[in-house]
């Protein structure tokens, strides 16, 4: 099985993981592929950075590869919505998971009946990182900005 590093970098770029990823494309599979539509699920609604950034991955596979990316947002339940309709899906690499920590942490933390990331998934690969930062104002810098 020979898939080249761009290839798959591209394809399953968003955001860390698809259900079985490239898991069983064989070799003449691997030279067709992709021959038909990608879905990226993002589990979270239109707007936020992760569907943002999904949407440009999407795009860019799209003009690489001449086949539609499709984004579809599947918000709810912390993520588990989308990362279930991905885990269920056929291991084709067709349906990619634009996952993060909540998704794949905490969620099986909180609800382990929900979804075994372990077994269900596969990381393909790191999209972007992202730093929270929890800021309050203090008296001095109230006054501050007053005056």
């Amino acid at each position: 099985m020979t898939v080249s590093r761009r290839a798959v970098l591209a394809a399953l770029g968003a955001s860390a993981c698809g259900a079985g990823a490239l898991a069983p494309i064989r070799s003449a599979e691997a030279q067709t592929y992709p021959n038909r539509t990608i879905r990226i699920i993002v589990p979270f609604p239109a707007g936020g950075p992760t569907d943002i950034l999904s949407r440009v991955i999407a795009q860019k596979m799209s003009e690489d590869w001449g086949q539609p990316v499709v984004v579809e947002n599947r918000p709810g339940a912390d993520t588990a919505i989308g990362a279930v309709q991905v885990a269920r899906a056929t291991p084709d690499g067709y349906t990619l998971l634009a996952a993060m920590d909540t998704t794949l942490v905490m969620n099986p933390a909180t609800r382990p009946t929900c979804l075994r990331p372990v077994q269900g998934f596969r990381v393909v690969t790191l999209a972007a990182k992202n730093t929270s930062l929890l800021t309050v104002l203090s008296r001095a810098g109230r006054r501050a900005l007053q005056s």
